[in-house]
C-alpha cells in the first residue's frame, strides 16, 4: 500500500544535506576575512591617486595636496 514511501525518505534525506551544507558554507564564509584588494596585493596608495586622479575623479589641486601628503608619510623605501 506504501509504494511511494521510500522515496520521500530518501527526498527529506536529501534536504536536509543541503540544509546542512548550506549552514556550513554560511559559518565558513561569515568567519573568513575577506582580503582587500588593493592594500593586500601591494598596490601603494599614490597609485590609486594617480589612477583617480587620471580617471577625472579629483581635481589637480585635490591630486597636489594629496601626493604632498602622501611622499611626507609613505616610507622611502615602497
Amino acid at each position: 500500500m506504501m509504494h511511494g514511501a521510500g522515496w520521500s525518505f530518501f527526498g527529506m534525506h536529501v534536504i536536509w544535506w543541503l540544509v546542512w551544507f548550506i549552514i556550513l558554507i554560511t559559518a565558513f564564509s561569515a568567519f573568513t576575512a575577506v582580503p582587500k584588494r588593493d592594500l593586500r596585493a601591494g598596490v601603494r596608495a599614490s597609485d590609486i591617486l594617480r589612477r583617480r586622479y587620471a580617471a577625472g575623479q579629483i581635481s589637480t589641486e585635490e591630486y597636489e595636496r594629496r601626493k604632498a601628503v602622501l611622499e611626507r608619510d609613505e616610507p622611502s623605501g615602497s
